[in-house]
This record gives structure tokens, sequence and C-alpha cells, in this order.
């Protein structure tokens, strides 16, 4: 009995494995090509349980029991209590009280009567002023004093100097005038002078050295 080569043998054996891996191949080919013969048999409209869900009626929605009306739709509504408005004080109801009414104004003084008042306030501060002794040699200096006065004769203000001396020799005069205005305070301003307080309540009162 002769041998067969080994050569041979494992020739046959690769033969057969190829063979087998084409059945296997070829039997998967048909397996799909199975399925896809078979997919139109399944039905092309829904499925049954879309036809159920698709056939049971939608449930009849469940009736609400009569609510019963609010109290508020029964009952009339009782009107809304306002805010009690402010009572009107008696000043807002009662008319303001008139104002006196203003004393007429007082006629001017005469051109006469303004000359004796300069003349009294002269008198009045030349009584209470005390010139230097000695006057310095040159021009004289008549010391201007402006005085602003309230209606019962008191100053309103300090006094002031409205021209001061030139030459340093003549202060003491200057002095001597302010120092008067401050001694004679408050004037005695005689009565027929006070309904005319508004042309003398500023004056310039002139001091004359020659008539100490």
């Amino acid at each position: 009995m002769t041998k067969r080569p080994r050569k041979t043998k494992l020739t046959e054996s690769r033969g057969l494995l190829v063979l087998r891996n084409r059945l296997i191949v070829a039997v998967v080919v048909m397996a799909a090509a199975g399925v896809l013969l078979w997919r139109p048999w399944a039905p092309s409209g829904p499925t049954v349980a879309n036809r159920v869900v698709a056939v049971a009626p939608a449930p009849a929605p469940v009736p609400k029991p009569p609510q019963k009306p609010a109290a508020i739709a029964t009952t009339a509504a009782a009107p809304a209590e306002s805010a009690p408005s402010p009572a009107f004080t008696t000043a807002s109801i009662t008319p303001a009280a008139p104002l006196p009414p203003s004393p007429p104004p007082a006629s001017r003084m005469s051109a006469s009567l303004e000359a004796d008042f300069d003349a009294w306030l002269i008198d009045a501060y030349r009584a209470c002023w005390s010139p230097p002794g000695a006057s310095p040699d040159g021009d004289l200096y008549y010391p201007r004093v402006r005085i602003s006065l309230k209606a019962d004769g008191t100053l309103a203000g300090p006094p002031k100097l409205v021209n001061p001396p030139w030459d340093p020799a003549w202060k003491p005069q200057a002095d001597a005038a302010l120092k008067a205005v401050k001694a004679c305070d408050p004037l005695k301003v005689p009565e027929k002078y006070a309904p005319y307080y508004t042309q003398w309540k500023l004056k310039t009162v002139f001091f004359d050295p020659t008539r100490s």
C-alpha cells in the first residue's frame, strides 16, 4: 500500500476550510435575503397596539359638581368707606381779618420848620462838645459827622466822620466832634418833630470851632 505524501494532505485540508467558509457566507447571504423577502409581508397599517390606542375612545370628562357662588356674589357689596376728609379749621374758612388801615403819610416839614430842627440839633451837640483849646494855624477845619437816629432819638449806629482832617494837627478837633455825638446819646427830640422822623433820621452835623 502506497502512502500519500504529507503535502497532499495539507492541501486537501485547506481546500475543505475554504469550502466551509464559502458555505457559511452563502448561508448568511441567504438568511439576509430571507429577511428582505419576509419584510413586505408585515402589515403596512398601524400595529395592533396602535389600532387599540386609535380605536379606544377618549374618556369622557368628569363633570365637576356645581360650585356654590361666593358670598360676595349673592350679597350686595357694601360701599367702601372713604377716608374722612380733614375738617376745615376755623382759620381756613374764616376770612382773614382786614389789616388796619395804614396811617396817612405825614406831610413834610416846611423849610422854616426844618431849619429850626437843624438849629436845635446843632445846639444840642454843642452842649456836649468840648473842643481843644488851641487851633492850628492855617485854614480852619470844620468836622462833619454823619449820624443815624432812631425815632426815640438814640443812635442807630456809630457816628462817621465824613471829612477826615488833611492836617494831623486837626485830629483832636475831629475826635472831639465824634465824642460830642456819643456823649449826647440819646437826644431828647421835641414832640413837634416826631411826625417827621423820616426827614431827620439821617443827618450831617457841622462843628464850627469858631463858635465854641
